[in-house]
């Protein structure tokens, strides 16, 4: 059986926004980390990723196989984005059983430098999907409606 190895390097293990991660956080990351397929790349004498964007951690996962509740797991998501260790892809909709896809990112190595590229996972619903507040129509004031006069019919007895 082949073995599977996790290549971490020591820049990431050393770095303040490492040593800044939560515990849950770092789990997560080293998760993250075996997802990745890597290749060895002669020209560039490193790894290279080659699934990078498409990695899938369902939250289902992180409960059942990790016993990491789902507040846990996304407050864990959350402090990878914001240190710069991940980033989203694509947001997906579990209901639809569309998965959201990460990108491990480079990010970190500015981390605390005034070079750092803030991010936040969304929370905002760009699906439009579940219960949403709709736009009420516009209401017609009297300023707004303009009055027509009747004309009066003349009748054959007046």
């Amino acid at each position: 059986m082949k073995k599977k190895i996790i290549v971490i390097e020591q820049d990431l293990l050393f770095s303040q926004a490492y040593l800044e991660l939560s515990g849950a956080a770092a789990k997560v990351l080293c998760w993250f980390l075996v997802r990745r397929q890597l290749k060895w790349d002669k020209a560039a004498d490193d790894y290279r990723c080659t699934n990078n964007g498409k990695i899938v951690f369902p939250y289902r996962e992180a409960e059942e196989r990790f016993r990491l509740l789902k507040n846990k797991f996304t407050r864990a998501l959350d402090d990878l984005i914001k240190k710069g260790f991940l980033d989203i892809n694509h947001h997906g909709g579990g209901v639809l059983r569309d998965p959201t896809t990460y990108f491990i990112s480079e990010r970190w190595r500015e981390y605390g430098s005034a070079n750092f590229i803030k991010k936040s996972r969304s929370t905002k619903n760009t699906r439009k999907t579940g219960f949403q507040k709709t736009k009420k129509p516009e209401e017609k004031t009297v300023e707004s409606t303009k009055v027509v006069p009747l004309k009066r019919r003349k009748t054959s007895g007046s």
